[in-house]
């Protein structure tokens, strides 16, 4: 049985704008963010951990390699969707200025101007998500990454979750926990990274 982390990054200036590929750095709420993240989640047995290269990512798994003590493996092709010309704008904004924008979004080719079709941007998420379960062994993996990336691994894992509504909210450093084997994939906690330090106090009292 392989344990799995899916992780959101921690917060940046940039929150509540189509961030997308842009790359700003953790700010102060966000440093507290990965180190109470770190301090919560120190206990769990991971042994490979991978991260978006952008800096949101990164910054937030170094915390998490430091308690868990191993190196952050580090992935482009993790990196959020690119949302072109739209990026570092908000999506009520976006909307207002594009009457035609709902129509197009249930289109796997819609892309902003200048940025990355949905459909190319799923396939390279999932190829990365294959390569790192390759790679890792089936080993207790950890992965921190962006809204879209999480979305994307979680609607093709358990489509029928309503979570995955893009009108859901996922908060920054949001975990979710899954168990995967031979004709077995649960996910066990989703939500704040609290649920996920419950079950696993409540894993080991019962060995």
């Amino acid at each position: 049985m392989q344990d799995l982390l899916l992780i959101r990054h921690a917060t940046t200036h940039l929150a509540g704008t189509l961030c997308g590929q842009l790359d700003p750095p953790l700010n102060e709420e966000g440093t507290k963010q990965a180190q109470n993240l770190a301090l919560l989640l120190q206990g769990a047995p991971i042994r490979r951990l991978y991260a978006s290269d952008l800096q949101r990512s990164i910054q937030t798994a170094l915390y998490l390699g430091k308690v868990w003590r191993i190196p952050t493996h580090s992935r482009p092709d993790l990196r959020e969707i690119s949302f072109g010309d739209w990026e570092g704008r908000r999506w009520s904004d976006v909307r207002a200025a594009n009457a035609e924008l709902s129509a197009m979004e249930s289109s796997p080719e819609f892309s902003a101007p200048g940025g990355e079709a949905f459909s190319a941007f799923r396939s390279r998420v999932l190829r990365a998500f294959q390569e790192i379960l390759t790679d890792s062994g089936g080993q207790d993996t950890a992965i921190v990454a962006h809204l879209g990336v999480i979305r994307v691994i979680m609607s093709e894992l358990f489509p029928a979750h309503p979570l995955w509504n893009p009108q859901q909210r996922m908060d920054y450093c949001t975990v979710f926990h899954i168990r995967r084997g031979p004709g077995c994939l649960d996910l066990l906690t989703a939500g704040a990274p609290a649920n996920t330090t419950a079950f696993l106090q409540t894993e080991s009292a019962q060995k």
